[in-house]
């Protein structure tokens, strides 16, 4: 399956791009517009469960696989994105797995964009908002950060992450090593060069401990010798091995805490309060939103408003 947001043709040339793509079937939101495109092979059942000017609605089965696709074309326009985030959240989320995947046109914060104008505080609230309600997660993607550039020179060149990927924890169910792709070359490329760095750091400069362990080795054996016998080029040997083997040692204690904060940062399990644990991320994740969904409306309990009439004064009395 594939899908085409604003291709920038006339859907007269749809048929065309069917069979260059090599696929069976397509369908577009051609009466709103037509900026939407979803290709896929006769193997795979569709259904349209719902059509607008910004999203496409399909429910996708393969075999015993199946799941609810929204394609996104998120408008440029503020309100327009409400009506968007009202009609995605439908009765369906939470029930079959659902994907929501395309170009939303607005930032989670305003770490994912770079130069420009900067995006409004209640939109990017709203779009959050919308995720945390539903439950979803973003997937992870290779490649770039940003997915979209406004093409200016210079100063006025600015760049956002306005396409993303996101799933509810019945997709990941489903699909558990589901992934988003980005740039996929540049992607491989860095993967294969990784390989090679590592190669190298190992064939350079070795394991921490090995070279922490040469030095004090070396260092003892200095000291034994201007032990024995006094020597100024023995002496300045001992004074680099010694702060080479401290700059060792700092590295390594900085690697350590490193890897100390992001094991702290990670929450391996999850035990509530009827003794049910949650071992994977997605249900940590839910039960982390059911917890606080239920503590913030036993903290905020619906409560009717007094009658506070009496103490305004009329304007007009009886008599007038």
């Amino acid at each position: 399956m594939a899908v085409l947001l604003e291709p920038f043709q006339s859907v007269d040339k749809i048929q065309v791009f069917m069979r260059m793509l090599r696929f069976d079937k397509v369908i577009t939101n051609e009466n709103d517009g037509g900026k939407i495109w979803v290709f896929w092979k006769s193997e795979v059942d569709v259904q349209v469960v719902h059509m607008s000017s910004q999203y496409v609605s399909l429910r996708i089965s393969e075999g015993d696989i199946h799941f609810l696709g929204n394609f996104i074309y998120a408008k440029c326009n503020r309100y327009e994105r409400q009506m968007l985030w009202e009609e995605l959240s439908s009765d369906r989320m939470g029930v079959e797995p659902c994907l929501f995947a395309g170009d939303f046109n607005i930032i989670r914060s305003d770490v994912e964009r770079c130069g420009g104008c900067p995006r409004t505080r209640i939109a990017m609230d709203e779009f959050n908002r919308w995720i945390h309600q539903g439950g979803l997660m973003e997937m992870n993607s290779q490649g770039g950060k940003f997915t979209w550039c406004n093409g200016q020179q210079g100063l006025s060149r600015a760049w956002a992450k306005l396409d993303r990927v996101l799933v509810d924890a019945n997709f990941l169910t489903l699909f558990p090593s589901a992934h988003c792709s980005g740039l996929f070359k540049l992607a491989s490329k860095l993967k294969k060069l990784k390989v090679a760095l590592r190669e190298w750091n190992k064939r350079v400069f070795g394991r921490t401990n090995n070279q922490i362990a040469i030095l004090e080795e070396n260092v003892e054996s200095l000291e034994h010798l201007l032990q024995r016998d006094w020597d100024n080029d023995i002496e300045r040997e001992l004074v680099r091995c010694s702060n080479e083997s401290s700059s060792w040692r700092r590295r390594e204690d900085i690697r350590l805490a490193q890897m100390a904060k992001i094991k702290r940062r990670k929450i391996h399990k999850l035990r509530t309060s009827n003794g049910m644990e949650s071992n994977s991320p997605e249900e940590i994740h839910l039960g982390a939103v059911d917890y606080f969904s239920e503590f913030l409306h036993r903290s905020n309990p619906a409560r009717e408003m007094p009658d506070l009439t009496s103490l305004i004064s009329s304007v007009i009395d009886e008599e007038d």
